[in-house]
């Protein structure tokens, strides 16, 4: 018979957690971190973490530590360490000392990861505790745990055997249970567990009776079950009161959801998400990827002029040659004015046209969709090379010695805020006519 341990009265005490500014979240199909607003769940950057360095698993959750970023890799076995801006990969932790592990917290300096099976001095069903050095502390038992919350000075973390929540001090003694469940009427399959923005305790079921579960912080005690997102994996409170949620079936992606209408959006779909982690930034994230032709809409109202929406997330309308639609990304830093543009996904020699506007906009441009007006700056013209060009490129002598803001004619720290996207030729004549053209997506940078 399980019970629930008294607890002390200043523990009982719900706290609304802090709103952050951005979430993060895990892509296992594209190996990706990807950057969310944190009010409304629009993408900021699909890619704000590529993962491909660390040679990635199943990555499972991002957390800030200190000033870096740790992913918890559930089949690589190990976390993964980029910096706080997502361009470098720090190295790995962890190895030789997880195995299947899942979710995770930072708390008072103490990275706490929930580990499913044995391995080195690692038992199975654990918690593992490392230093921000790496080291493993120690572990402590939990019923094959799936992640780690911080919580009123404790930690919980939910057993997917039991079905249960447990409670423990941060040294890993056991103070209970905070939720009892029978997995019948209640959660069967916990992954992750995070706080709403009452305070209260919500948590993604897996399995049937599958979706949302939220927790009277003070009790313990269910307060509210949501079936309509279906099979979760991570959950999270927007601060517009709606709920983030990723599920486990593939073409559901990232989704919101409205607690009150029961209304299911799609933010990003056909991708295997796993959790969501509130991240401040240290400031808003530049450059950001915008103007998507996927269908998602999260940032514009004009939909692709042929029903030709990406298949592909984050990229512009479709093609003839690519139904996944062309890209437009970028490497280096605005500060360091290094920002080098480059196109994807474009038909195999296309001429491209690297462009820069300095107002928004929206509206049907060729083939696809342009999310920028005002100035126009041609920047150059390239031919794609199997189906990509870059700008600036220094085999060419006249971008030899020429950097993006000086051929945009932006001054570097100035706060000037441009809008790029590559024009490219489609040469097809029954594909979405008349137009013979298309864009990729937009790259919004603060200058």
């Amino acid at each position: 018979m399980k019970s629930l341990f008294a607890l002390p009265a200043a523990a009982l005490l719900a706290a609304a957690p802090a709103q952050a500014q951005f979430l993060l979240c895990t892509d296992g199909t594209n190996d990706r971190v990807i950057l969310l607003d944190a009010n409304d769940g629009t993408v900021l950057n699909p890619a704000y973490i590529t993962l491909a360095p660390a040679s990635p698993g199943t990555p499972i959750e991002a957390l800030v530590v200190n000033n870096e970023i740790w992913v918890t890799d559930q089949v690589g076995d190990k976390i993964m360490r980029f910096s706080l801006d997502g361009t470098t990969w720090l190295g790995n932790y962890g190895t030789g000392s997880l195995n299947n592990c899942r979710g995770a917290a930072f708390v008072n300096g103490v990275f706490y990861v929930s580990n499913n099976a044995a391995v080195g001095t690692t038992p199975a069903e654990s918690i593992v505790m490392f230093d921000t050095a790496g080291t493993v502390l120690g572990t402590f038992f939990c019923d094959d745990p799936f992640d780690v919350l911080g919580f009123q000075g404790d930690l919980l973390a939910p057993g997917i055997d039991d079905l249960d929540i447990f409670r423990f001090d941060l040294a890993g003694a056991p103070l209970g249970i905070f939720h009892n469940s029978d997995g019948v009427s209640g959660i069967d399959f916990p992954e992750q567990i995070s706080l709403n923005n009452a305070g209260n305790v919500i948590a993604a079921g897996f399995t049937t009776p599958n979706g949302i579960y939220e927790y009277d912080a003070a009790t313990g005690t269910q307060l509210n079950y949501w079936s309509a997102p279906g099979s979760s994996r991570g959950v999270e409170q927007l601060g517009n009161g709606l709920y983030i949620t990723s599920s486990s079936t593939l073409a559901n992606g990232i989704r919101t959801f409205d607690p009150v209408s029961g209304a299911l959006v799609s933010v990003i779909p056909s991708i295997s998400a796993h959790f969501f982690s509130d991240f401040g930034g240290a400031g808003p994230p530049n450059p950001v990827a915008f103007c998507a032709g996927d269908g998602t809409q999260t940032d514009h109202t004009t939909t692709c002029p042929c029903g030709n929406d990406a298949t592909t997330p984050g990229n512009g309308c479709g093609h003839s040659f690519d139904p996944g639609g062309a890209n437009l990304s970028w490497t280096g830093i605005p500060a360091n004015d290094d920002v080098v543009l480059g196109s994807s996904l474009t038909p195999v020699s296309s001429f491209t046209l690297f462009m820069q506007h300095d107002t928004p906009a929206d509206a049907v441009f060729h083939d696809g969709v342009i999310c920028a007006g005002g100035t126009l700056v041609r920047l150059r013209g390239r031919n794609a090379v199997a189906g990509a060009a870059t700008f600036p490129n220094t085999n060419f002598p006249n971008d030899a010695t020429l950097t993006l803001s000086q051929r945009g004619q932006v001054i570097v720290g100035s706060g000037a805020v441009r809008f790029y996207s590559a024009f490219y030729r489609n040469a097809s004549t029954t594909f979405c006519p008349p137009a013979t053209a298309n864009v990729t997506n937009g790259v919004q940078i603060t200058w």
